[in-house]
């Protein structure tokens, strides 16, 4: 799932720390569009984001792409200097990105007629799923 900024090629970095201030007044909310979290975000769907220490496997995160592009993906795996993300309907990981483009953790998403909040029972399910299809895939059970 994206936002798209209105100017092409801005700097990823500070529009990340841009949205990371804006938090500080509260949770934002930022409409998405897209297909990578398709079942989970519809595209049209409207998130909002939360303020957060640190990511945790599983979760659901908004972050800044290499072009300034806001994303929403799952934390996949978390690094030293970085965090590999994935988006639910995507069959690869992201590139890995610097724990600086983290904005916030999506607590949840509204779309015409329906709300969905991601907690703790989401974030081990959606970590589960992926090590489901991990290992699908490893004994030929899934495509890759």
């Amino acid at each position: 799932m994206a936002v798209t900024p209105d100017q092409p090629n801005r700097d990823p970095d500070a529009i990340a720390r841009l949205l990371v201030s804006r938090l500080d007044g509260g949770d934002i909310s930022i409409p998405v569009s897209g297909s990578s979290m398709k079942g989970l975000i519809e595209s049209g769907a409207v998130v909002t984001i939360t303020r957060s220490s640190a990511p945790r496997r599983g979760e659901v995160w908004a972050f800044t792409g290499d072009n300034g592009q806001v994303l929403v993906h799952r934390i996949r795996h978390i690094g030293q200097d970085t965090v590999t993300c994935r988006g639910v309907g995507n069959r690869v990981d992201d590139s890995p990105v610097s724990w600086s483009r983290l904005i916030g953790r999506v607590i949840s998403s509204t779309t015409t007629g329906a709300d969905h909040s991601f907690g703790t029972l989401d974030r081990i399910g959606g970590d589960l799923v992926f090590r489901l299809r991990g290992l699908a895939r490893s004994i030929g059970l899934r495509r890759r």
